[in-house]
């Protein structure tokens, strides 16, 4: 069950990130590497935006945002699992539940971006009904990830 994020939670999901690819990939272009707490926490607009974490106990297992775009689509926004979990489901967790927190917010659309060589990302996203769309003007790409949408 998701719960909300805290910036103690933020502390450790920043520690996830082990590279400067990984850091624009995951949290954009106004982030620099290696990452800063409180440059992330402005950046992606921590105060109001949020964020949720997947607990496993009281640790932080994996970490992503709903940001609300135009016409109801929810944004799922810096998705990310903790490395020593990954391949266990989590990521799956993560974004159903996601998803149902947008549908329950009146979202009626969802929509992420993925590294185009994640290729484990791509198959989960697929099978959790994810496809191809054209890339809204509201959601730019410097780094050149797909763009991703399915209805919730």
């Amino acid at each position: 069950m998701l719960r909300p994020a805290t910036l103690s939670d933020l502390q450790v999901v920043l520690s996830w990130v082990g590279s400067p690819r990984e850091c624009q990939l995951w949290a954009g272009a106004r982030v620099r590497y290696p990452i800063e707490l409180k440059a992330l926490a402005a950046s992606i607009d921590f105060a109001h935006q949020g964020g949720f974490v997947l607990p496993q106990g009281e640790e932080a297992v994996a970490f992503g945002q709903i940001v609300m775009k135009a016409s109801r689509r929810a944004h799922l926004a810096r998705l990310i699992v903790a490395p020593a979990h990954r391949g266990r489901g989590l990521g799956k967790s993560l974004v159903r539940e996601l998803l149902e927190r947008a549908h329950g917010a009146g979202s009626r659309l969802a929509s992420l971006n993925v590294d185009p060589a994640n290729a484990v990302a791509i198959g989960l996203y697929a099978k959790l009904g994810f496809t191809d769309a054209p890339r809204p003007a509201d959601e730019p790409d410097p780094f050149g990830s797909r763009y991703l949408e399915r209805p919730i």
